[in-house]
């Protein structure tokens, strides 16, 4: 039986099925199509163009990519008659998927997308991506080093300072306390510094600066000598203490920043662990060695890292700052929109001319705020004179305990 005799036959109405219903909901029915019905419109009266089907047009590009594909099988099927002649089938044939392979390709790259994405996502930045930030990080944050060794210095060596140089503990207070009176100007020309010298030898000039502190307090013969090496110290302390996260700040990528960050924050603790350790067996002199030894070691790191991309895109020296962002990110990472956002965002910043009035701007107040509140409430705590007099504070500790052991035992007697 052909096709036109199978459609005239199913077209008969007592040939057909009849309709079944379904409930879906209380008094409520669906009709559902007999077999004949779905047999119907599946292989009912198709429109033709000569001797071949005409495919369905549609918008949607799935859509019309499966109905393509379903009109091409079938139309090898209805073509496969010996009296179609070869030559316009393949033609048939070519131009179908033309039609469609402008449709399916969008689809394929949308799907490779999507697949790409959530894995790059996923995968974080692997430590070989970032073992040159990780150096650069390391080499900055041993200056930390010696900010934590120079703040608990005067705690494990007051002892020794105090029956050395025969002076009262009113001296020795001048002694600790000139450290942070030199951090406060240092702190004030820091800004001066980074921006005229750059980043990298404001750091060093830092650890220049320690060294130079610690050699006068090795060889001091007074306590005047105690009382100028303390105010070099803080000097640099306060300046290290601005470089060292601007330095890291611009040279470490956004996925590891608060990671890396940290360090300066670690060293520094380890630093102070480190003087509290020595100073258990050494005197004042030998720490003071100690510490001048501890500068030297960033005095051949500073040759392994370079200076800031940020600081030498504002300088116009764009090789110099592409090589280093080269440097920092990997020697076979791609840098260019890294390096193309960075020169954008400098020329925005030279088209602006702010000053640092911006900072008391109505939207730059609350920001403000908060930063000198966390800041404020820090200092205030009283941390840096607990570090400064920790020695003193346990041999206070000690000291009242027994005393009040001593007095029971008075009175139970």
């Amino acid at each position: 039986m052909d096709l036109s005799s199978q459609t005239a036959l199913l077209r008969n109405q007592k040939f057909r099925s009849r309709p079944s219903y379904i409930k879906v909901a209380p008094n409520q029915y669906r009709t559902q199509p007999g077999w004949a019905t779905v047999i119907f419109q599946q292989w009912g009266p198709r429109k033709w163009n000569g001797n071949h089907q005409r495919l369905q047009t549609t918008e949607s590009p799935c859509i019309s990519a499966c109905t393509t594909a379903t009109n091409l099988s079938s139309l090898g099927d209805f073509q496969s008659n010996s009296t179609i002649n070869f030559q316009r089938k393949m033609t048939t044939l070519e131009e179908n998927l033309r039609m469609t392979i402008p449709e399916i390709e969008p689809l394929q790259k949308k799907t490779e997308e999507e697949d790409v994405t959530p894995q790059e996502e996923k995968g974080g930045v692997s430590l070989g991506k970032i073992i040159y930030q990780l150096i650069a990080a390391v080499a900055v944050s041993w200056v930390s080093m010696i900010i934590g060794y120079s703040s608990a210095y005067t705690s494990p060596s007051e002892k020794s300072i105090l029956h050395d140089f025969d002076i009262d503990k009113d001296e020795m207070k001048w002694i600790s306390s000139l450290l942070p009176f030199g951090a406060l100007v240092g702190g004030l020309c820091g800004g001066t510094f980074i921006e005229y010298m750059g980043r990298k030898w404001t750091v060093l000039l830092t650890n220049i600066i320690f060294l130079v502190g610690w050699t006068v307090t090795f060889f001091a013969q007074h306590h005047t000598y105690l009382y100028a090496s303390r105010i070099i110290n803080g000097f640099s302390v306060g300046i290290a203490s601005l470089a060292l996260p601007v330095y890291l700040a611009e040279t470490v990528q956004p996925e590891v920043r608060g990671t890396l960050g940290l360090l300066p924050t670690a060293f520094g603790n380890i630093g102070i662990l480190v003087c509290f350790l020595f100073g258990t067996v050494y005197q004042w002199k030998v720490l003071a060695l100690i510490g001048a030894i501890i500068s030297i070691p960033f005095l051949l790191l500073i040759w392994l890292i370079p200076e800031t991309p940020k600081f030498l895109t504002a300088k116009g020296k764009d090789e110099q700052s592409r090589s280093a962002l080269q440097w920092l990110r990997g020697p076979n990472a791609d840098v260019d929109k890294e390096f193309f956002e960075l020169q954008k965002c400098q020329k925005e910043s030279n088209d602006k001319h702010e000053s640092v009035m911006v900072l008391f701007a109505t939207n730059n107040l609350k920001l403000l705020a908060i930063v000198l509140g966390l800041m404020f409430f820090q200092q205030m705590s009283g941390i840096n004179a607990v570090i400064f007099y920790t020695t003193r504070i346990f041999c206070g500790i000690r000291f009242q305990h027994r005393r009040k052991y001593m007095y029971n035992d008075c009175r139970g007697s």
